[in-house]
């Protein structure tokens, strides 16, 4: 049986369950959408140790100076003009939401959820990463597994985690949508290395519309074994669950 560990990305919080049955039930629907049979599915879960950011950044409004900044380089690298990502403060994530859904046919409200989850929980990772690295930690000790498979700021987590503790490896390192490129992220990263040292096959997965995973095939920063590109579902580019189904990850995990 292959033992397969997942981290996951933003958006996770479960307000009503511990940290244990959270982590139960996201390895459940990780499991489900991979359908793979002989498969023993972990879950890594974190979001619980970034509440405070969450709770901070649950709308445009109240989105944190840091989370501000991350925005703006966010919409550079996307290739927003420099107007929309200059002016009044409280400003700039309305233009950079309206750039957004112009640019690449969006709906608002989506682009606004987005925005509201992904950058305050990646800026409270960054800012105080130690607690989230040691959960993911345990975890690749507990499961020992030959997979990993890291989704979006779980790619950083995960990267940064293997990086930190020379006594964690893993045979097979699979990152979707992943962000450590991005300028914000790749310039507060704690690890220059180019890649985990003890991390055998590294495959690197997105959708070719992912907004998160920018900028595409990491950059050129990382020595990453091979990327694939994909196309996992119009309007859901970046769901763990549509990445997972997809045929190309399917296969990699066999």
């Amino acid at each position: 049986m292959t033992r397969v560990l997942g981290v996951h990305g933003v958006g996770n919080f479960l307000a009503d369950l511990p940290a244990t049955d959270s982590a139960a039930v996201r390895a459940k629907e990780w499991g489900t959408a991979l359908g793979l049979p002989g498969i023993d599915m972990r879950v890594a879960y974190y979001a619980d140790l970034l509440n405070a950011e969450i709770a901070q950044g649950s709308g445009l409004g109240l989105l944190p100076e840091p989370a501000r900044e991350m925005l703006a380089s966010w919409a550079l690298a996307l290739g927003a003009p420099d107007e929309v990502t200059q002016g009044p403060a409280t400003a700039i994530p309305r233009q950079i939401v309206s750039w957004v859904c112009r640019r690449f046919n969006l709906e608002n409200r989506a682009v606004e959820w987005f925005i509201a989850e992904f950058f305050p929980e990646v800026v409270g990772y960054l800012r105080d990463p130690d607690p989230v690295r040691a959960r993911v930690a345990a975890a690749l000790r507990e499961h020992r597994p030959q997979v990993v498979i890291a989704h979006s700021l779980g790619s950083v987590v995960t990267f940064e985690t293997l990086c930190a503790h020379e006594d964690l490896s893993v045979d097979l390192l699979i990152t979707l949508g992943s962000p450590l490129a991005l300028p914000y992220i790749h310039n507060r990263l704690a690890f220059t290395v180019k890649r985990p040292p003890r991390a055998g096959r590294w495959l690197n997965l997105a959708d070719i519309g992912d907004l998160v995973a920018v900028p595409r095939k990491l950059g050129g920063l990382f020595e990453v074994d091979s990327h694939h590109e994909l196309t996992i579902a119009l309007f859901a580019f970046h769901a763990v669950e549509r990445y997972l189904a997809h045929t190309a990850v399917r296969s990699i995990v066999q």
